[in-house]
């Protein structure tokens, strides 16, 4: 455990912190008569046992200072914070490619006591969009006037004039401990929740210490802010080892190149013989392990739903896909799958988010006799795509962007190019147009939440999405392009069910460089 300190703070850093690890921000806020310098508030941080759970946890523990009082305090410090401590913290492993240790905007929680406790409260009222928890030990919110106020977009603060919401309407996780009178703030904070226990309430003495710590870190365990507006949404997330573990996800793994590849197969629900099914194969992004990644994407639910595949989530040694380490591994596992479930492997799906899109097209393209279609979301499209067009693969893609994830605004200067490759490699030709389309190729359709993503088609969100269709050999749907409105480096659920409905079309016969039409 390393100690550091800056001008308004102390933090520590756990020594397994990583630059490919997700790590919880532990922001811990202590009463008013702990709170006037760094030395008493970091012993009171310490009598609670805040620094031992962050060791163990691999976290980055913040305890902030207030000389004086929370309620001088604005709560937009609270994002600063989180900003200035991540810039300053560094892994200790000088061979790592990135330096910083991977706090996860998702991965926000606060903890106040007392006074501190009125603090976090109104910075849950203020700055809702920041938590995946936000802890108030024997305290309630000091004022609720901030909920009047817009939201600050704070994860995509240039956002449609189209998203905007006062702060009072966006869902915020909020556990109240001790025996205040909590019913002015359960009523609050339960008028925005989008599910009925992003409230919740102990009663009982619970203060600064070890066990009321330890428990506290049980339940971040299972919370989450997922990144997929500009406010984000609080979910349960299942903890780690309940994925790693066994039962709904079936652990396995391969060995290639070195290195051992752990993956998890999940069935359909209440479905054991899965003869025949295809495979969605799904690769997750940089920092974000198999076991996190699985649970935000909208598969498993559309699994249970349809009954239609087996999906199967791998994990990469650090987290990070690597085009040259990696790209044997897929083959490997496709045939384990084969030997355990009796898989079809002409129905061949493979998707993935953000550096497990890029891999998505990698080894799509690398390796296309194992794949029937593609779909990445939110990376750059550009692999080996002109080599298939050279060779003669057909490879279907579904691709799909946040029309504001900035972190795509250098490959968007490629899309005109790329487009019209993967247009042509599945016997489609491009025709230029004028309109503000992206890419610049006439489209053939154009689905929107009016004509195709509707709520009554399963897309609770389908409003947001517009995908740009462009048919190829026999007149059918090839090459896809989606922009979700509106959206930061994240996705939403009906990503999946919208590439389902794409992929699902398509097989590769054996040995075949077509793709046949079911």
């Amino acid at each position: 455990m390393r100690r550091y300190e800056l001008e308004d703070c102390v933090y520590y850093v756990s020594s397994k912190g990583r630059s490919y690890v997700p790590a919880k921000a532990l922001l811990v806020f202590v009463p008013d008569r702990f709170a006037a310098s760094k030395p008493e508030a970091d012993a009171y941080a310490v009598r609670a046992g805040w620094p031992e759970a962050a060791e163990e946890d691999g976290a980055v523990l913040v305890i902030p200072t207030a000389p004086k009082g929370w309620k001088a305090e604005g709560t937009a410090r609270v994002k600063s914070l989180y900003r200035k401590v991540w810039k300053d913290t560094y892994v200790e492993d000088p061979e790592e490619i990135f330096k910083n240790v991977w706090c996860w905007e998702t991965l926000i929680f606060a903890v106040g006591y007392e006074e501190g406790a009125a603090y976090v409260g109104r910075a849950a009222v203020e700055q809702p969009n920041a938590f995946a928890d936000a802890v108030m030990v024997n305290g309630v919110p000091d004022r609720y006037a901030g909920g009047e106020e817009l939201s600050d977009r704070w994860l995509l603060p240039d956002a449609s004039e189209g998203w905007r919401h006062r702060n009072r309407e966006i869902p915020v996780s909020v556990l109240l401990a001790g025996n205040e009178d909590t019913a002015e703030a359960e009523a609050y904070f339960r008028a925005s929740a989008s599910d009925a226990d992003q409230v919740t309430v102990w009663r009982g003495e619970y203060g600064p210490d070890p066990a009321t710590t330890s428990l506290l870190m049980r339940e971040f365990a299972t919370r989450i802010r997922w990144k997929n507006s500009p406010d984000g949404t609080p979910a349960r997330l299942k903890p780690e080892e309940e994925i790693r573990g066994g039962g709904e996800y079936l652990p396995d793994q391969v060995e290639w190149n070195g290195n051992v590849y752990n993956y998890y197969a999940r069935l359909p629900e209440g479905v054991t013989d899965v003869r025949g099914l295809p495979v969605v194969l799904c690769m997750h992004g940089h920092g974000e392990p198999a076991w996190m990644f699985a649970q935000k994407n909208g598969w498993p639910e559309l699994q249970d739903e349809t009954k239609d595949f087996v999906f199967v989530s791998p994990d990469s040694p650090q987290n990070s896909w690597f085009v040259s380490r990696d790209h044997g591994v897929h083959a490997l596992i496709l045939d384990r799958l084969k030997e355990k479930y009796g898989i079809d492997r002409t129905r061949v799906y493979l998707t993935g988010f953000s550096n497990g899109s890029m891999a998505t097209c990698w080894y799509g393209t690398m390796h296309p006799e194992l794949f029937a279609a593609l779909s990445p979301w939110n990376s750059p499209i550009l692999s080996y795509e002109k080599r298939l067009e050279e060779e003669g693969w057909e490879m279907p893609v579904f691709a799909v962007n946040g029309d504001l994830d900035h972190k795509m605004d250098l490959p968007r200067r490629f899309y005109h190019e790329l487009f019209g490759t993967f247009i042509r490699i599945n016997g489609g030709t491009p025709e230029e147009t004028a309109d503000a389309v992206p890419g610049g190729w006439k489209p053939d359709r154009v689905l929107t939440g009016e004509n195709c993503y509707t709520a009554e088609a399963g897309y609770p969100q389908g409003d947001r999405l517009t995908t740009y269709v462009y048919q190829g050999r026999g007149g059918v749907p090839r090459f896809c392009y989606t922009q979700v409105r509106d959206m930061p480096h994240g996705a939403v659920a009906d990503e999946a069910r919208a590439s389902w409905a794409f992929l699902k079309r398509f097989r590769r016969p054996e040995g075949s460089r077509r793709v046949e039409i079911l």
